[in-house]
C-alpha cells in the first residue's frame, strides 16, 4: 500500500501511537474516516484551491469564477471628534489594493441631509488620501475598479482635527 497524506497525516498527530492499544481496526477506522474527509474537501478544489462560494437566495450553492468585479465598501456613520465637528484632512487605507478612490459623506446630525464628496484617489508614494471635509459625521466609501486584484482591506486611518462647537 502507497503512503499517502493521509497516512502521513495520521503518521504526524500520532495516531499510529494512540490507536495501538485498540488495535488495527480503530486505526484503520481513523484513516478512512480521514481519507473519506480529503476526498469531500477536494471535490470542491478548484485548480488545487478552495474557491469562493456562497449560497444564494434560493439555497442553491455557487462558486464565484472569472475576474474580479468592482467593489464597495461603506463605513457607518463616524463621529471622528466625540461630540462636536471635525475637519477629516486624510485616510489612510490598510490594503494591498492600488486601484481605489475613496469618497466623504457628510452630515452635521443624524439622518440629516447627507452630501457626498468628490472621489479622492490615494498618493502612489504614500497610500494617503488627502481630503477637506467639515462635519459631525462622516461616512467613508471605498470603490475598487474592476478586475482591480486585492486581498485584503483591513481598516481604515482618518486624520481629523476638531472644529468649534456650535
Amino acid at each position: 500500500m502507497p503512503y499517502t497524506e493521509v497516512d502521513r497525516f495520521a503518521a504526524s498527530i500520532g495516531v499510529n501511537d494512540r490507536v495501538a492499544a485498540g488495535g488495527s481496526d480503530s486505526q484503520t477506522f481513523f484513516k478512512t474516516c480521514l481519507q473519506n474527509f480529503v476526498n469531500a474537501v477536494n471535490v470542491f478544489k478548484l485548480d488545487n484551491e478552495l474557491p469562493f462560494k456562497s449560497f444564494d437566495i434560493d439555497n442553491k450553492l455557487g462558486f464565484f469564477t472569472g475576474g474580479a468585479e468592482a467593489a464597495t465598501l461603506e463605513t457607518a456613520d463616524l463621529e471622528l471628534v466625540p461630540g462636536q465637528r471635525a475637519f477629516l484632512q486624510e485616510i489612510t487605507v490598510d490594503t494591498d489594493c492600488a486601484n481605489y478612490t475613496l469618497k466623504a459623506w457628510t452630515s452635521d446630525k443624524y439622518g440629516g441631509t447627507r452630501t457626498w464628496g468628490s472621489a479622492v484617489t490615494p498618493f502612489a508614494s504614500t497610500g494617503v488620501s488627502h481630503f477637506r471635509s467639515s462635519a459631525k459625521f462622516h461616512r467613508i466609501r471605498m470603490e475598487t475598479e474592476d478586475g482591480a486584484e486585492w486581498n485584503h482591506i483591513a481598516g481604515l486611518r482618518p486624520t481629523a482635527r476638531p472644529e468649534g462647537r456650535r
